[in-house]
């Protein structure tokens, strides 16, 4: 009997979906996380409305750029085509995507959207600033989200504590990764700081417009 004709609807059939589910995680969900962190510390409601902002907007083209160099180079991806497709649904103000919802667990989240790609650009040898800042945003969100928190995570007890004991960007950088278990904290840890430590010293927007514009130390 065959199989239907899944192809005439926009149905691409692969002989290895593992790059794609890589490619859906780095530019659809890092960007999700990104513009959600971004959009609570700037008060943005939903995704279309961080998406608006200029500054949240050039950030994620960054990250965008930043991510994609990571994915299979042979695996038939089409990047610029997906990220064309994205930018038009998170600009889409019908698609009422809370960003505090997309917010919630991002210590179950950031390994596979940021923290992978991170560590593969710096194993590469080459710089990772919107990735590490991505992590940034998350924990200045973290310290920022007030009482009952705007969104909350599986290990909100340990979060809460690491960020109470703290009282610089760098502690509180360095005790919520700990606390949030990730992988190799100290390969990526100074970069993660240095963007803490921008956000601390100069505010949100304009750290965004800082690694928007390319104006990169690191």
């Amino acid at each position: 009997m065959g199989r239907p004709a899944w192809e005439r609807h926009g149905v691409e059939m692969v002989a290895d979906v593992a790059p794609f589910e890589e490619m859906k995680l780095r530019l659809l969900n890092g960007a999700h996380s990104a513009i959600a962190y971004a959009g609570q510390l700037l008060g943005h409601e939903t995704v279309a409305d961080a998406f608006a902002d200029p500054l949240i907007h050039r950030f994620v083209k960054g990250l965008w750029r930043k991510s994609a160099r990571t994915l299979s180079g042979d695996a038939g991806l089409k990047p610029d085509e997906y990220m064309a497709r994205l930018a038009d649904r998170f600009a889409n103000p019908a698609l009422r995507h809370r960003t505090a919802q997309i917010a919630n667990d991002g210590s179950q989240k950031l390994p596979q959207r940021f923290i992978n790609p991170l560590l593969e650009r710096l194993d590469a040898g080459e710089d990772a600033p919107h990735l590490a800042a991505g992590v940034a945003l998350w924990i200045a969100a973290l310290a920022d989200r007030g009482e009952p928190p705007a969104f909350t995570d599986p290990l909100d007890e340990a979060l809460k504590a690491a960020i109470a004991k703290t009282t610089s960007p760098a502690d509180t950088a360095a005790a919520v990764l700990q606390a949030a278990r990730f992988d190799r904290v100290d390969r990526y840890l100074p970069a993660v700081i240095e963007a803490c430590q921008r956000i601390a010293d100069h505010g949100v927007s304009a750290t965004l417009a800082h690694y928007a514009r390319g104006d990169i130390t690191q």
